[in-house]
């Protein structure tokens, strides 16, 4: 397991981004703010390969976009 620092504001970082990975993305990661930083949580099994990490970065880009525009 892996935090990951979120390219965002943390005022921005809310359990919205969550759910919304879980309902538009079929993945879940949690999000938390610690240190005035947005962090998601990242973890990997024996069977995760590098493209479901790609799919986390693309969702999360894609969230982002969305919040505050590319």
């Amino acid at each position: 397991m892996v935090n990951v620092e979120a390219p965002m504001n943390a005022s921005s970082c809310n359990p919205i981004i969550s759910k919304t990975l879980l309902d538009e993305y079929n993945t879940y990661v949690p999000v938390t703010v610690k240190s005035d930083k947005c962090w998601m949580r990242v973890s990997a099994q024996i069977y995760t390969e590098i493209s479901d990490f790609q799919y986390i970065a693309d969702s999360m880009m894609s969230i982002i976009n969305k919040l505050h525009g590319p």
